[in-house]
């Protein structure tokens, strides 16, 4: 007569829910799918494990094992696709750096070694006539007020902090599609340098090693002129040839009758 007597038919053994999807498991899903974001991916695995702890232990109350099992896969997927795509783009940066940052750091320090024999013979161009007196005029020029050049950074992580030390001048060259701002580094610290390439030259001539040959170099000065080492034909000034012209008129016609 103690027994509870509510206790017999109630049908109820306390797991009689409706079996609900893993919510975790759906995020999952959504994370991995994401793939335009890097690290979603992984964070969407991460959480597919979660769901799947989570749907054991839920003792049949929670479903949705497939959904977690596809979002550890695909997010897997997505970030070794990521860390391919990563390497890629490092590699392809560190190729043009040395292409075009290490081939300017080898031009200036064969300017500043005097070898310019060599440096004109792998010259393209104008670089390629430039006279040993040109040469000289160039590096006196920039040792007066930076002293003697030191080097080119080509690695990235030296060349973040070297563009933050010039990055106010580098403003003046915003939108210039003929030059490239570069770091330089003189005994007097870092300074604006602005390589001239020529692309369309660009070669392989070891078979490997991405050459892009320069057609000028640039040493931005402290009042922002540039010191330019192929000078070009400066053009005739219009004002005073036209004061000139004007003064000979005036001359004829003074002689005349």
């Amino acid at each position: 007569m103690s027994e509870n007597p509510y206790a017999e038919n109630s049908g109820y053994d306390g797991y009689s829910e409706p079996e609900r999807t893993s919510a975790l498991a759906v995020t999952s899903l959504v994370m991995s799918l994401i793939c335009c974001i890097p690290g979603l991916g992984l964070l969407g695995a991460g959480l597919g494990v979660g769901a799947l702890i989570g749907i054991s232990g839920s003792r049949g109350r929670v479903g949705g094992r497939g959904v977690a099992i596809a979002g550890i896969i695909i997010g897997i997927m997505m970030s070794v696709a990521w860390v391919v795509v990563i390497v890629q783009a490092q590699n392809f940066a560190g190729m043009i750096s040395e292409a075009l940052f290490g081939r300017a750091d080898t031009v200036m320090t064969q300017i500043e070694t005097g070898d310019y024999d060599t440096l004109r013979g792998e010259a393209r161009g104008a670089l390629a006539s430039v006279t040993d007196e040109q040469f000289d005029a160039f590096v006196a020029s920039y040792r007066a007020t930076y002293g003697s050049f030191q080097s080119v950074p080509t690695d990235w992580a030296e060349l973040f902090p070297a563009y933050g030390a010039v990055g106010q001048q580098m403003q003046t060259y915003q939108g210039r599609q003929d030059v490239v701002p570069m770091p330089a580094i003189f005994d007097n610290g870092t300074v604006l340098m602005l390589a001239v390439p020529d692309p369309n030259s660009a070669s392989n001539p070891s078979g490997s090693d991405l050459v892009i040959p320069l057609m000028d170099i640039w040493i931005v000065m402290p009042d922002g002129t540039e010191l330019k080492l192929v000078s070009p034909t400066p053009a005739p000034a219009p004002g005073p040839q036209a004061d000139d012209d004007d003064d000979d008129d005036d001359a004829a016609g003074d002689d005349g009758p």
